[in-house]
């Protein structure tokens, strides 16, 4: 598990490979992947979007950007957390993925806009590292 705090909240990452699947008739590689988000601050947070880097072991690397996370905005209230999972598919069968959010800090009638690191982790086929 990785794991990051920015700003009172922690981000934890858990890979796991799933298996080999077909994209754009070639063999590449799937991953999934689990994320908990807590909010150790004393306010509560609105998550708004994402930005995903995402690294092949070959060095080629993509950028997702989006509103939210799995169609979700959430709102995360002092001391609560927030976990979803989501998947990736690499052509290489190794690499890694990091980010950020972007979050809304709800102060009373202050809205403070704040950037959250995700964590960079490994995404590993296990065939592949022997």
């Amino acid at each position: 598990m990785e794991s990051a705090i920015t700003n009172s909240i922690r981000v934890s990452v858990v890979s796991t490979f799933e298996g080999y699947t077909q994209s754009g008739g070639q063999d590449s590689y799937f991953f999934s992947y689990t994320i908990r988000i807590n909010n150790l601050g004393e306010d509560a947070v609105h998550l708004r979007s994402r930005e995903w880097v995402i690294t092949e072991s070959t060095g080629a690397k993509s950028v997702v950007t989006g509103e939210g996370v799995v169609g979700e905005q959430p709102i995360i209230q002092p001391g609560d957390s927030f976990t979803y999972s989501s998947s990736c598919i690499l052509q290489s069968g190794i690499g890694t993925m990091d980010g950020f959010y972007y979050l809304e800090r709800l102060n009373g009638m202050k809205i403070e806009k704040i950037k959250v690191r995700i964590p960079k982790f490994s995404l590993q086929c296990p065939d592949l590292l022997n």
